[in-house]
C-alpha cells in the first residue's frame, strides 16, 4: 500500500508540474524571457488555467468531453497560436523547428551536424541563464537559505495531511469529487444543480487526459494551489513595494501562520481542495497584474487581470466579489491621484463588465435549461434576513477594533498608522512614487478589518455568509501580511537613519542583514509559539482505513478494459464519490433493508449485480455518532 501511495503521489505532483510549469514554458515567447521569472510563470499559468476551463465547458456542453476531442481541441489551439506567432518567438514554434531538425538529422550528415550544433547552443544558453541566477542567489546565501526554509515550511504545512492521510480533510471534497466525475461524463449540472465549476473543470481535464483517478488529483490539487498562493503573496508584495526582503517577510507571515487567532487565514482549508481557496489564488494574481496595468497600461497585464477576474468568478462567487471590490477601490484612488487616465479606467471597467457577463453564461444556460442553484450556495448569497444589532454592542465593536486579541492584528493597526504617516510625509525610502497603490492597500485592508469585526456588532448567526469571520478572515489575510510587513520595514528604515554617516553600500548591507534577521526571527517566533503546526484542523467524515480500502480494491479488482470494476461496495456516503465510475455501490442501511439473512441463505438466491466480489465497510464506531456499535444495537428494529 505504501508503494501505491508513493507512486501515485509522485505521479500526481509530476502531472501538476507538467501542466502548470513545463507546458506554460513551452508556449512562452522569446521576448518574454526578459521579464522576471514569476511574471512569466504566473502569466502562462493563468493562460493554461483559462484555456482548460473554457475548453472543458465548451466540450461538456457539446457532449464531446473525451480524450480524442480534447486532443483535437488542443491541436487546433496550437495551430491557431502558431499561425499568429509570425515572428516565431513562441517556444512551441521553436520546439517544432527542433523536431524538424531532428527529423532531417535522420537523413544526412550535414543535417545531423546542424541539429547537434543547435542542441549545443540551446544547452549553453540555458546553462548561462541559470548560472547567472545561481550567482545572484549565492551573493546573499543567508537570505537565499531563509527563503528556501520559508517555502519548505509553507509546503509542508499544506501538503502534510494529503501525504499522511488517505481520507480528505474536508467533507465538501467528496461532493466536489462527484461533480468532477460528472463533468468527465459530460454532465455540467449534476442532479440539475447549478454551481461554478472552474476548479472542477481543471481537475476533470487533467484526470481525463492523463487517465488518472480523480481521487488522487483532488487530494493534491488544493495543497499545490495553496503553495502557489503563498508564492503569489510574495509576488503581490513585490509589485506593491519593490522590496524583496519585505515581500519574503509577508510571504513568511502568510505561509507559516497556521493559528487562526494570530492570522485568520483558515489554513486548514488550504490543506483541502476548495473552490474558494482556488479562487483566492487568482484574486491575489489579478490584483498584482492590475497594479502593473495601472503602472504600464500594458495589454499583457490587462489580459492577465481580466483572465484572473473570469477564473475567480467561475470558481467561487465570493472570490469574484472580493476582486471586483478591490478593483473598484484601486481604480477610484488611481483616478484621485491622477495615476490613471479616465479613458483607461473606462476601458478597464468596460472590459471587466464584459468578462463578468461571460462568467455568468454557464449559470444563465443552466437556468434556461430548467436547472436550479445548489441550495447551500444560494443560501450563502441570499440569506440576509433577520439581521439583528446586538444590545449595547457598539462599545464592544469599537473596543474589538482598537484592542484585538491577536499579535498580528496589532501589527495591522500600527501598520495602517505607519502607512498613513508614510503617505502624508512621503518618506518611505524604498518606493513611494505609487502613492495610489499604498492608499488602495490601506483602504482595502482597513475596510476588510472593519468587516471582519462585524460579528462583534451583529449576531453572527444572523449574518449573511459573506460577512462571517470564517469568510472575511481568509480574504483579509491575503493583504494583512503585506500591510504588517510594510510597518515593520518602515520601523527598520527609521531606525537605520542612525547610520547616515556611513556610505550607501555599507548601509545597504546593514539593511539587508537586519531585514534577513527580521525574517529569521519571525520563523523562530512561528516555530516556538506554535503558530506554525503541521496538525491543522481536520473535519473527520471518513476513516483513513476506509479510503485505503477503496484504493486497494480499485488497484486489485479493476481489471476489465472499460475500467468498471468487478466489485460491489457497501459503505457510507464518502465511498460513493470515490467508487463512482469504477465499481458498484450501495449505502449500508439500504443494503441491510434490501437483503435479509433468510433471503441470501436461499440456494437459489442470485445477487442482482454482475460482480464476483462484494466488500462491506463496517464502522465499529461511526464518526458522526462517536460511539461503538454493538451486535444488540444492530439487531434493533
Amino acid at each position: 500500500m505504501f508503494l501505491i501511495t508513493l507512486s501515485e503521489t509522485v505521479r500526481v505532483i509530476l502531472i501538476l508540474l507538467f501542466f502548470f510549469l513545463i507546458i506554460p514554458m513551452i508556449f512562452m515567447k522569446s521576448s518574454d524571457r526578459e521579464l522576471p521569472f514569476l511574471d512569466r510563470f504566473f502569466f502562462m499559468f493563468i493562460c493554461s488555467i483559462l484555456f482548460m476551463i473554457l475548453s472543458v465547458h465548451i466540450l461538456v456542453l457539446l457532449k464531446l468531453f473525451d480524450v480524442i476531442s480534447i486532443c483535437v481541441f488542443i491541436v487546433l489551439a496550437i495551430i491557431v497560436l502558431i499561425k499568429f506567432d509570425k515572428n516565431r518567438e513562441m517556444g512551441i514554434s521553436k520546439l517544432l523547428s527542433k523536431l524538424y531538425l531532428f527529423y532531417d538529422a535522420m537523413d544526412t550528415k550535414n543535417y545531423r551536424e546542424a541539429f547537434f550544433n543547435n542542441v549545443k547552443r540551446s544547452s549553453i544558453n540555458v546553462f548561462k541563464r541559470n548560472s547567472e541566477r545561481l550567482r545572484k542567489w549565492l551573493k546573499t546565501p543567508i537570505f537565499s537559505l531563509t527563503v528556501f526554509v520559508v517555502l519548505i515550511l509553507s509546503v509542508s504545512v499544506r501538503m502534510f495531511h494529503s501525504i499522511v492521510h488517505y481520507a480528505y480533510p474536508h467533507l465538501d471534497m467528496y461532493l466536489h469529487l462527484k461533480w468532477i466525475k460528472a463533468i468527465m461524463s459530460n454532465n455540467l449540472y449534476l442532479d440539475n444543480k447549478i454551481y461554478p465549476k472552474a476548479m472542477h473543470s481543471v481537475i476533470a481535464l487533467i484526470s481525463k487526459i492523463t487517465f488518472s483517478d480523480s481521487y488522487w488529483i483532488l487530494r493534491y490539487f488544493g495543497p499545490f494551489c495553496a503553495v502557489l498562493l503563498v508564492i503569489a503573496i510574495y509576488f503581490l508584495a513585490f509589485k506593491i513595494t519593490g522590496n524583496k526582503y519585505l515581500s519574503v517577510l509577508a510571504m513568511a507571515i502568510y505561509g507559516l501562520t497556521v493559528n487562526n487567532n494570530i492570522l485568520p487565514s483558515v489554513v486548514f482549508r488550504q490543506t483541502a481542495t476548495m473552490p474558494q481557496e482556488f479562487g483566492m489564488l487568482f484574486i491575489v494574481l489579478g490584483f498584482a497584474f492590475l497594479i502593473e496595468y495601472i503602472k504600464t497600461l500594458s495589454i499583457r497585464n490587462l489580459f492577465s487581470f481580466e483572465a484572473c477576474l473570469l477564473i475567480g468568478l467561475m470558481s467561487h462567487s465570493f472570490s469574484g466579489a472580493f476582486l471586483i471590490f478591490w478593483t473598484a477601490v484601486t481604480v477610484i484612488f488611481s483616478l484621485i491621484f491622477r495615476k490613471f487616465k479616465l479613458k483607461a479606467a473606462v476601458k478597464l471597467v468596460g472590459i471587466s463588465a464584459a468578462v463578468v457577463a461571460v462568467s455568468f453564461l454557464p449559470l444563465v444556460l443552466g437556468m434556461l435549461l430548467g436547472k436550479v442553484f445548489h441550495e447551500t450556495s444560494l443560501e450563502m448569497v441570499t440569506d440576509v434576513t433577520g439581521i439583528k444589532i446586538l444590545e449595547l454592542s457598539y462599545k464592544k465593536y469599537i473596543y474589538s477594533l482598537l484592542f484585538p486579541d491577536s499579535f498580528i492584528m496589532y501589527i495591522l493597526i500600527f501598520g495602517c498608522i505607519g502607512l498613513l504617516i508614510t503617505l502624508i510625509f512621503k518618506r518611505l525610502r524604498y518606493q513611494i512614487t505609487d502613492i495610489n497603490i499604498y492608499t488602495t492597500l490601506l483602504a482595502i485592508t482597513s475596510i476588510l478589518y472593519i468587516a471582519y469585526n462585524i460579528p462583534n456588532l451583529i449576531d453572527a448567526e444572523k449574518l449573511p455568509e459573506l460577512l462571517k469571520k470564517e469568510r472575511t478572515g481568509p480574504f483579509l489575510s491575503l493583504l494583512l501580511p503585506i500591510t504588517a510587513a510594510i510597518f515593520i520595514f518602515y520601523a527598520i528604515d527609521r531606525l537605520l537613519l542612525i547610520f547616515k554617516s556611513i556610505n550607501q553600500a555599507v548601509r545597504n548591507n546593514i539593511k539587508g542583514f537586519v531585514s534577513t534577521s527580521t525574517i529569521i526571527a519571525f520563523i523562530a517566533f512561528s516555530l516556538v509559539t506554535g503558530s506554525y503546526s503541521l496538525n491543522t484542523y481536520y473535519k473527520h467524515v471518513e476513516y483513513d482505513q476506509a479510503a485505503e480500502a477503496y484504493i486497494k480494491i480499485k488497484s486489485e479488482f479493476t481489471k476489465n478494459t472499460n475500467g468498471t470494476g468487478n466489485w460491489y461496495v457497501v459503505a457510507t456516503d464518502p465511498q460513493l464519490a470515490q467508487i463512482t465510475g469504477y465499481g458498484w455501490y450501495e449505502e449500508g442501511y439500504n443494503f441491510a433493508q434490501d437483503y435479509t439473512k433468510e433471503q441470501v441463505m436461499d440456494p437459489d438466491f442470485k445477487f442482482p449485480f454482475p460482480v464476483n466480489n462484494i466488500f462491506i465497510f463496517v464502522e465499529k464506531k461511526p464518526i458522526i455518532y462517536n460511539k461503538s456499535i454493538t451486535l444488540e444495537f444492530g439487531e434493533k428494529k
